[in-house]
This record gives structure tokens, sequence and C-alpha cells, in this order.
């Protein structure tokens, strides 16, 4: 087939901007599916760390657990971005399918080209449901625009149906894809003027069939929400506002205008209001299924923002109208009577109200605007968002009118050819800056984590349970995806500042002698334990044997049940890279990192032993530390030892410092270690 030429090198330049990606960015939903796909694999069914995981959508889930038969860890999270990239390029098809019926060869194969151009395919380099979702979403909606092209076939509108169906398993929201082909199915029969009953006499059957569908399953869902919407059913309890929802309403709209190449919505608008355009044979169908698409796709994610109070638009939530609106795009451009000079005027004028976008807030769930934004930058320094896609917008106006006053008489399919071919730079442009951005951006979470990404697998022999105490390292996620070895996640009874971890996670707490207390709803704590926390460092007794690594904790085994000897909580967290939120250059050296100004040390000893502090001082200033009512002077460019006697009792000391701050010029603590018998041992 001709289009495979064009799908594949997409295909292959999207598999390895994906593998160039080593690490998930999206959360928690790559760690989502991640989770259940590597459970389904092992024969657990959807859970997430034993705890039971309430997923109707879970077809994508499914779709990539045979990647974690074949292989574990990064392997088989890499084997899942190329089998995602390969469902995400699946959305050719169907465009394909009907373009060759509405356009010539070279425009359909030109629209094929548009519909893997669109930064929804940068969003396929990531383990997402999108991936699946868009193809099927893509299919029900070209089915229904066939269907209304061939009255009476109404085969094409069961076919609509069942993808529309599929395309819900994979992802709730397109349930709204069944209400989408009642509309396109009503708007046919009134565009047909007066052959409405015939028209209505063809869909008959089809629009009793899914309006009961729909009567059946709205009242299935008000009865038992949970039941039939498992992990979503929390949406019921959403009280979006009238403003809110319309506001949300807008963004979105902004938002899938960008991701088009901004001509394809406006022109979509503009024609809609032309009797014209719904009577003709090409265009009306297309218009009966993008209108409502496009209007209910945004009045849904406009609910969605105002009642889960996103603070920003959400892009890929509107990709599902985007390749069925590029395809109506190149159309319409072929059919002089309906796209004048006239016409690209007032796409023009409305293209203005683009200047509303508003500044980005979220490069991975706005990437159209942020890349568009970013490539106008190198132009026109400090533009604003708003400014910079009104001006494209109109630019890619300009040269339809430019065509049309230059050669008038010329076939129309050049006047698509070259719009066409100015809306794929763009879509391409944006495109490759949100992968590159997505790249860098996983690289330098990636930067912050050991070489060896299944460190935890590698130096462990069975289960591992997680202990926290104040918090988690940053970018704890990764390891948790990517070590099958994790298999238990304890917090304490406290509540933590930070959030707690995906999956089931149990309680646990210290008891006065040193003993630890668990939940049972984990069951026993494995043996090996993984101490990640960012501050507090733990010992235990009866350690048979420990491996640390300086960026990301201690893993280590204990005999019998776990007893706590020491606990040590360091002013400072343990070394990491930090790194500028936009460029991910690293801060310099010298930036001070704030810090506590204590350091904590708690012991449950079994014989008397003495806690030896050492305390590096900065090269410029001296300062002090002081212990209870005794005083320590911490030299310039000296060491300072603390010696600190400790009972065979619960002991708690806190050792007060001079500085809050980590840098190149403040003291650092250089070790914590426990002298009994004269040996010592680190306690970090």
């Amino acid at each position: 087939m001709p289009w495979v030429a064009v799908v594949v090198p997409f295909g292959a330049a999207y598999i390895a901007l994906a593998l160039a990606q080593p690490v998930p960015i999206f959360q928690p939903d790559e760690s989502f599916y991640q989770h259940l796909a590597r459970s389904l694999a092992g024969g657990d069914g959807l859970t997430w760390r034993g705890g039971d995981v309430s997923l109707r959508s879970a077809l994508y889930v499914y779709l990539i657990t045979p990647c974690w038969w074949l292989a574990s860890g990064v392997g088989a999270y890499q084997l899942a971005k190329v089998e995602t990239v390969a469902f995400a390029c699946l959305v050719s098809v169907p465009i394909w399918l009907l373009a060759r019926e509405l356009l010539g060869r070279p425009l359909a194969l030109l629209t094929v080209a548009l519909a893997l151009a669109g930064t929804w395919m940068a969003t396929a380099q990531s383990l997402l449901t999108e991936s699946v979702a868009l193809p099927l979403a893509t299919a029900c909606l070209a089915s229904t625009a066939q269907a209304l092209r061939r009255p009476g076939a109404s085969r094409l509108v069961w076919l609509a149906l069942a993808f529309a169906l599929l395309g819900a398993w994979a992802r709730m929201q397109l349930v709204v894809l069944v209400p989408i082909v009642v509309l396109a199915l009503t708007a046919d029969v009134v565009r047909a003027g007066a052959g409405w009953r015939a028209r209505l006499r063809s869909h008959g059957l089809p629009l009793a069939v899914i309006g009961g569908v729909l009567a059946l399953g709205a009242l299935a869902v008000l009865l038992a929400p949970a039941t039939f919407t498992g992990g979503y059913s929390g949406i019921f309890r959403f009280r979006p506002s009238v403003t809110g929802v319309l506001r949300g309403t807008g963004l979105e709209l902004l938002q899938l205008a960008a991701m088009c190449g901004f001509l394809p919505l406006a022109l979509l608008a503009v024609l809609a209001t032309r009797r014209a355009a719904w009577r003709d044979p090409a265009i009306g169908p297309l218009l009966a299924v993008l209108v409502p698409a496009v209007a209910v796709l945004a009045v849904q994610n406009g609910c969605y923002l105002s009642g889960s109070q996103v603070p920003w638009p959400i892009q890929r939530y509107m990709s599902y109208a985007a390749p069925l609106l590029l395809l109506f795009c190149v159309v319409a451009l072929t059919r002089p009577a309906l796209v004048t000079r006239t016409t690209l005027v007032a796409t023009a004028l409305l293209s203005l109200l683009l200047a509303l976008t508003p500044e980005v807030g979220a490069r991975l769930e706005e990437g159209a605007v942020f890349a568009t934004t970013e490539r106008l930058r190198d132009v026109l320094p400090g533009i604003p968002e708003g400014a910079s896609v009104t001006i494209v917008a109109v630019l890619l106006c300009v040269v339809g009118l430019a065509w049309l006053t230059i050669r008038p008489r010329a076939d129309r399919a050049a006047l698509a050819a070259v719009v066409g071919g100015n809306l794929l730079v763009v879509l391409a442009g944006q495109t490759a800056t949100q992968s590159r951005w997505q790249i860098d951006y996983s690289r330098a979470v990636r930067s912050g984590l050991p070489a060896d990404l299944a460190w935890i697998d590698h130096h462990s022999t069975g289960p591992v349970a997680v202990l926290q105490v104040t918090g988690r390292r940053d970018n704890y996620y990764v390891l948790d995806d990517l070590n099958a070895h994790i298999t238990q996640y304890f917090v304490p009874y406290a509540p933590l500042p930070t959030a707690l971890g995906e999956g089931r996670s149990c309680r646990w707490t210290i008891l006065r002698d040193g003993g630890t207390r668990f939940s049972r709803a984990c069951g026993p704590p494995a043996s090996t334990l993984f101490l990640n926390d960012p501050v507090a460092h733990l010992t235990f007794f009866h350690e048979t044997a420990s491996v640390a690594h300086p960026r990301l904790g201690r893993l280590v085994t204990v005999r019998g049940h776990p007893r706590l000897e020491a606990l040590v909580k360091t002013p400072c967290p343990r070394p990491q890279t930090y790194l500028r939120p936009v460029t991910f250059r690293p801060y310099p050296p010298e930036t001070p990192i704030p810090c506590e100004p204590q350091l904590l040390i708690s012991t449950w000893l079994s014989r008397p032993g003495t806690v030896v502090v050492r305390l590096q001082g900065g090269p410029l200033l001296s300062h002090t530390a002081q212990v209870g009512s005794r005083r320590y002077t911490v030299p310039a460019a000296g060491v300072a030892t603390v010696r600190i006697p400790m009972g065979p009792s619960e002991q708690h000391v806190a050792v007060d410092l001079d500085w809050s701050q980590a840098s190149p010029d403040d003291p650092r603590v250089l070790g914590v270690e426990l002298e009994q018998d004269g040996v010592r041992r680190s306690l970090l």
C-alpha cells in the first residue's frame, strides 16, 4: 500500500525518539500502566504491589503485557515504547481509507503525513493509553463520516459503534464517542433538508439502538458509578461552575487549534456557518461528524478541568478530533465554491481569537503551544504565547490568499498541496521541538539516578520492602517502575509532607525499644529493606548484608524481625544534582541548598557506646555546633569531632548547628559513627 511508504519513516523516527527518552516522565500515568502490565504478566491480575486496581479501561494494559513476558525492567519498558509507537501509527489507516476516496492519491498521502506529524505523536513516545485510544477514536469518526456519505450503509454505523466501545475500553473518556455518533446521525438528518424523512428512515434503527444503549448505560452508571467506572467514579463528585466549564472549554479549543496547525479549526468554524458547506457531498458529512465531536470533547474536558481544578489545559484530551480535522481542511481547500478569498479572510479574522491563548503552564500538557512559541522566539525573542500562535495562524491564511491571488484559475489540488505542505511544516516543527524537550526532560530525570536503573534487582535476591521515615527521594518512581523485586512499600504512621508512592502502601512505626510494628495489610516485611529516605539513615540489629549507593540509599538484609539500632537524620539530603526547571542545566556548585539546622540521632543500643560526629568546616569562616550545654568550634578548613556517650536504652540527641544550608563555603557532616568496644561503624 502506498501509505506504508509514509508511515514507515514516521514510525522509525518516533521509535528512535522514544528510545532516546530513557525514563518515564508522565506521572503517575506511566508508572500505573507499567505496574499493571507487569502484574498481569506475572499472573497477579490488575494489582499494584498486591493492591487491587479498579481500572475498567484496561485495553492498553493488556496490549503491552506481552512485553513483560519477553523481558523485564528497562528491556520491557523499551519494548512497550516500541509497541506504543506502532499503535499510535495506526491512526494513518482510517485517515488513508477515507482520504483516498475524497482526494487524489498525492493529497491523500499528504493527509496521512499530517495525521502522523502532530504533537500527539510526541505523546506516543511515552506509555500512555492515548496511543491506542487515538486510532480507535479516529476510526470511529471516519467510519461515521463514511456512513453519512453512503446513506443506507448501516453496517458502517455499527462499525463506528464498535470502534467507540473499543475506544472506551482503551480510555474511559472516549465513552463520549457514542453520543457523538448519535449527534452526527442527527445532524445528517437535519442537513438532508426536504429529504430528511428518507434520511431518518435510513438512520432510524442505529439511532434507536444506540439511543437505547446510551439510556441504559447512563442509568447503570447513575445507579452504580463505581461498578462501571472503577477508579473514574470520583468524577461524579465534581461540582464544576458554569464559568469554570466555559473557561475550560475555551482553553481546550485553543489547544486543539494549536495542535492542528491553527488553520483547520478556524476553517471548520467558518464553513459550519455556510449552508452550502453542509449540503456539499464531501464536506457535509465531515461537518456533521466534526462539529459535535469538537464541541462534545471540548465541553467534556472543560468540565474536567473545572471540576478537578487542574491549573492548565490538557492538549492530549482533545487529540482525538485532530486527524479528521486535518483531513477536513485538505478536502475543504479543494472545493472552489466553498473556500474563496473571502473565506480565508474570515478564517484569518477568526484566528485573531488565538491571541487569548494564555502562558504555557505545563510543557508536557501544552506541547503544541509551547513548541510553536519556542520556535518563533528564535526570531522574535520574548514574544508571548498568544501573539506567537496568532502570527502563525494568520500567516497560513496569507499563504492561501496569496496563492488564490497569484493563480486564481489553478487547480484547487495545488492550493491544498501548498497550504497542506505549510501545515506539515508547522506540525513537524511542533513535534520535533516537543520531542526534543521531552528527551531533555527525561535525561534530566535520568541524571539523578544510578547508571544501573535495575540496581535494586541486581543487588537483591528476592522481595524488597521500601521503608520511608521522613519522605522519599526525587524520582523514586523510576526505580519502582524498573525493579521488579520491590514488592512492599511502608510509610510511617505519622503523616508525611511528601507524596506517598502509588500502589498499595502500609504503615509502620518504631517502638520504644527500637522494635518495629508493621501493618498486617501488606504481610510481614521482606527481609531485604530499601532505605532511600533523603535524610533518614537507619541501622538495624542483625544485618547480614548491606550495599549502599551514594545517590539512592542503602539496601540491607536483616535476620529476623527488623529492630532498629540507630536512626540518624542529617541536616541535608543525600547528594544529588539540582537542575534548572526549564533548561535542565545544573545549578552552579556554589548555589546554596537549604538544609535543617540540626543533626538528630536516636539509638537503641544493647550495650553502651559512643556516637562520633565529624564535621568538616567551610574554607572561610569558623562555625559552632552545640550538644545540650556543650559547644564545639568547627574551624575553617578543619575538622571538628563531637563525641556523644549513648546508653543501652532509648536515647535521642540533637546536635544544633549554626548554619542551615549546603554550599562549598559552608560546613558539612563528614560522618556519623558508632563506637563500641574500640570498633567503629558508620551510621550513614
